[in-house]
């Protein structure tokens, strides 16, 4: 009867899709999700991978600022036997500003952690206000590393004698004497 070959016809149809549904389409729809499964594993790892990268770059620019940073520091150590150097640094200025100067450099080192000493220098300039403010503001940028630890600032009376062209004195009002009591590093 046709109708009996209509509803086999259709179930055969059916079981075809079934099959191929079974056989082909399942089978590929769960590779596609174990390979979604597999890619979004791979993109967290790829992920992790960048930011320890991003770090590692991060790390590296800031190693070399480090590097730089510790050179920087090394240099504005005195280095112990050296300390001639900075006395004639500190000469050299107070001559080039006009100011008269009288320095005290102790005898006895501290000893301090990480191959550091300390030894204290005493410094008495006495000259124009200005001047004496620019020299401090040159000790504080261009020299080794000082520690300030007593300061007394007193107005004086002008020498006894101005001849001297290199210690010009504006006025007897603005003759200033600056004592300095610091501490200067020393590195061993």
């Amino acid at each position: 009867t046709p109708e009996k070959k209509f509803i086999v016809l259709i179930s055969a149809i059916v079981l075809v899709f079934v099959l191929i549904g079974g056989l082909i389409i399942f089978p590929q729809y769960s590779k596609i999700k174990e390979t979604n499964t597999q890619i979004t594993a791979l993109r967290q790892e790829l992920e992790t991978k960048y930011e320890r990268a991003k770090q590692y770059h991060k790390s590296q620019t800031n190693l070399a600022t480090a590097k730089k940073l510790t050179d920087e520091v090394k240099t504005r150590f005195l280095k112990k036997g050296e300390e001639i150097k900075l006395i004639t640094i500190l000469e050299n200025k107070a001559d080039a500003l006009g100011l008269r100067q009288d320095l005290k450099l102790s005898s006895t080192y501290t000893k301090l952690p990480n191959n550091l000493s300390s030894i204290g220098l005493e410094i008495i300039i006495t000259g124009d206000y200005k001047k004496t403010i620019e020299y401090l503001d040159f000790i504080q940028k261009n020299t080794f590393y000082i520690s300030l630890d007593n300061l007394t600032i007193t107005k004086s009376s002008p020498p006894p004698s101005t001849t001297d062209k290199n210690k010009i004195v504006t006025s007897p009002d603005t003759l200033t004497t600056f004592n300095l009591t610091t501490t200067v590093y020393v590195q061993e």
